[in-house]
């Protein structure tokens, strides 16, 4: 039974060295959503003070806002998956989301995990790229998108251009959802008429086309920052099972370690007892108390 109580000893402390490693992460997960959070507050505010800019230049041009033209290939569909493990059915829920559609479009994936889970359903990517390991990576990684983006649609072989990404949702919840992106329906901006109107040093077409281009990257730059939170929420989640299961684990471990050291103990006591015996010992001897004598009459 020693053997026994050495075994749970060690399974113990292997499972107390992996539970640190999991609060680590949990703890760099947690991090990694709080940061993000703050971030898309201002990205919000820049896309709302963006598509405030549009209106108004709609009103200097009001033959601009046309009908979206699209092209006659397929679309491209721009997917944002997980970067790293550890984050549940993530990316599968990415690929449910867009549906069959991912076997027809031009195939784009953000993140390590994409072209891993495309591979095993069948699909190959046109293009690939990391997601960021920090909020401060998403200008960059947008604006690495947006050259993409422009390289598939510039020659008008491919008509439109949807995304599917993650966000979270109050409660901790998760949700994949699919967004158009290209060609931008300007008319769903409206038009501001300001009295008076505001000075512009562009033509209101190239002025259009320039406000629509920082629109799009405001788009991406959520959606980049959106899925970032929302794969550390999922790892967050799941570290926290993981937490739960080795709280559970460690407290059978300590109970049976405890009976086990229990057994050992009464073991090495019935061992000493039969060696004892063996060797014709069979208690202290015995004492004959002294006789008192009675006292000699003088």
């Amino acid at each position: 039974m020693t053997g026994r109580y050495e075994e749970l000893a060690a399974r113990i402390g292997s499972v107390g060295q992996l539970g640190s490693v999991v609060g680590a992460l949990r703890g760099i997960a947690a991090s990694h959503v709080q940061g993000s959070r703050g971030c898309l507050d201002g990205v919000r505010l820049y896309a709302d003070t963006i598509a405030s800019a549009i209106a108004q230049a709609l009103a200097l041009a009001p033959d601009a806002a046309e009908p979206p033209r699209t092209g006659h290939g397929a679309s491209v569909l721009l997917l944002f998956c997980a970067e790293q493990g550890f984050a549940g059915a993530f990316t599968q829920r990415v690929f449910e989301t867009a549906g069959d559609q991912v076997r027809r479009a031009h195939l784009l994936l953000v993140g390590r995990r994409g072209p891993r889970h495309a591979t095993a359903q069948g699909l190959k990517a046109e293009w690939s790229t990391p997601a960021i390991a920090h909020v401060a990576g998403a200008a960059a990684l947008a604006d690495r998108i947006a050259t993409e983006l422009s390289r598939h649609i510039g020659d008008g072989k491919a008509g439109t251009v949807e995304m599917v990404y993650t966000r979270t949702l109050d409660g901790s919840g998760l949700r994949a959802e699919r967004v158009s992106v290209l060609p931008l329906d300007l008319r769903r901006f409206g038009r501001v008429l300001e009295r008076p109107p505001p000075l512009v040093q562009l033509d209101p077409a190239s002025l259009l086309q320039r406000l629509a281009i920082e629109y799009l990257r405001a788009q991406l730059t959520e959606a980049i920052l959106q899925s970032f939170a929302a794969e550390n929420t999922a790892r967050m989640l799941a570290m926290t099972a993981a937490r739960d299961n080795i709280r559970r684990t460690m407290e059978i471990l300590r109970r049976e370690a405890r009976i086990a050291r229990q057994q050992a103990i009464t073991d090495e006591v019935v061992e000493l007892t039969a060696g004892t015996k063996g060797l014709g010992y069979d208690g202290p001897p015995k004492v004959e108390p002294i006789a008192r004598q009675a006292p000699t009459q003088k």
